[in-house]
């Protein structure tokens, strides 16, 4: 049975990610757009802002009644807050959820043994299981490393500014990498097919390159002289599993 989805909450959208959506869904123009924050701080003029305890699931619940689309992009270490919304959400009758795991494939067998995805593997967990008792839907968007934000911090392994280069192993390694305006745009778009995009993972990149093909492509634009190049076994970062 297809739902049209109109009414759309957003959580966390003062970060990396949750800046690029509210913009994403405004500019579709198929969305009523609310923003819940902590405080009333300046969002695009179009969303509605609603300022919620995200320490109370009631508070969170009342927030989001009537919507349709709850789409969570905190990013706090902690795992409570996710936990939260998706009970919140569950409980106001909300149709869809989308969690807030960008990044690899959830089930890529492994991933969730990595300390860094231990929030993920607990949200993933706890909308599988409300959706298994029909209490919402849920997506995940699975878009890989966040391309320009990897290459301004340095996650990359590449900084550009020193000219360093830390290759994970022998850099071959092909991975999915997406910009944040792209992650924004498909966030958005899942919502245009709910019946496709249904209780799964949604694949994305914007492109398909291994650490050395980008490095590569640094030095094109920044010159070849200079590199300090560092070569990693990640043999050691897996035993710590």
């Amino acid at each position: 049975m297809s739902h049209t989805i109109k009414n759309v909450a957003i959580a966390g959208a003062s970060g990396n990610v949750g800046a690029r959506v509210p913009s994403a869904l405004l500019d579709l123009n198929e969305f009523n757009v609310t923003v819940l924050s902590r405080n009333s701080k300046a969002f695009p003029a179009a969303a509605r802002v609603k300022v919620v305890d995200f320490t109370s699931v009631e508070s969170l619940s009342a927030a989001i009644a009537g919507q349709d689309a709850v789409i969570d992009t905190t990013f706090s270490p902690e795992i409570d807050t996710p936990l939260r919304l998706i009970d919140a959400a569950a409980k106001a009758g909300v149709y869809r959820f989308i969690t807030s795991d960008f990044g690899l494939d959830p089930d890529l067998p492994g991933i969730h043994d990595l300390p860094v995805f231990g929030r993920k593997k607990a949200s993933y967990e706890a909308v599988k299981r409300q959706a298994a008792d029909n209490r919402l839907t849920y997506t995940l968007v699975a878009c890989g490393a966040f391309l320009d934000w990897s290459l301004s911090t340095g996650v990359s392994g590449l900084d550009l500014q020193e000219k360093k280069a830390f290759i994970f192993g022998d850099g071959n390694n092909v991975v999915p990498w997406t910009t944040l305006e792209d992650v924004g745009r498909v966030t958005a778009n899942v919502l245009l097919h709910p019946q496709e995009t249904l209780n799964r993972p949604v694949y994305v990149h914007s492109v398909l390159m291994s650490q050395n093909q980008i490095f590569d492509a640094a030095k094109e634009i920044l010159g070849n002289e200079g590199w300090k190049v560092t070569y990693n076994d990640m043999a050691p970062l897996w035993k710590m599993r």
